[in-house]
C-alpha cells in the first residue's frame, strides 16, 4: 500500500511539474495557430507520463466499448455507397477546412521557419 502511494504521490507531482514547465516555457501569444501544437504537445506528454502509471487496457477498453455501440456499429448498418459518401464528405471537410479555416496572422519569415522546424506546423 505504502509503495501504491508513493507512486501516486510522484504521479501527482510530475504531472503539476510537467503542466507548469510547458505551461511557462512553451507560451507564444499568437493566437489559436500557435495554440493548437502547444495543447497537442501538453496532452501528448500528460498521457506519456500517465501511461507510465496507467496500464493502457484501463483507458482503451471503454473507450472501444463505446466506440463500437455508439459508432461502429450504427455506421456498419449503412450501405457500401452511404458510408463511401460519409468518407468522402470527411475528407472534403478535413480538406477544405484546413486550407480556408484557420486564418495565419502575419509573422516574419524567421519566426514561421522556426516555429514550422520546432512544431512542424
Amino acid at each position: 500500500m505504502v509503495g501504491f502511494l508513493h507512486r501516486i504521490a510522484l504521479l501527482e507531482a510530475s504531472l503539476v511539474s510537467a503542466v507548469l514547465q510547458l505551461s511557462s516555457s512553451t507560451h507564444i501569444d499568437g493566437g489559436i495557430v500557435t495554440r493548437i501544437p502547444q495543447t497537442f504537445w501538453a496532452w501528448f506528454f500528460l498521457s506519456v507520463i500517465i501511461f507510465r502509471f496507467v496500464p493502457a487496457s484501463v483507458v482503451s477498453n471503454p473507450v472501444s466499448n463505446v466506440w463500437s455501440s455508439a459508432i461502429g456499429n450504427p455506421l456498419s448498418n449503412l450501405p457500401r455507397r452511404g458510408r463511401l459518401a460519409l468518407a468522402w464528405l470527411g475528407a472534403l471537410a478535413i480538406t477544405f477546412g484546413t486550407a480556408f479555416g484557420l486564418a495565419r496572422p502575419e509573422v516574419s519569415r524567421l519566426l514561421f521557419i522556426a516555429r514550422a522546424s520546432l512544431t512542424g506546423f
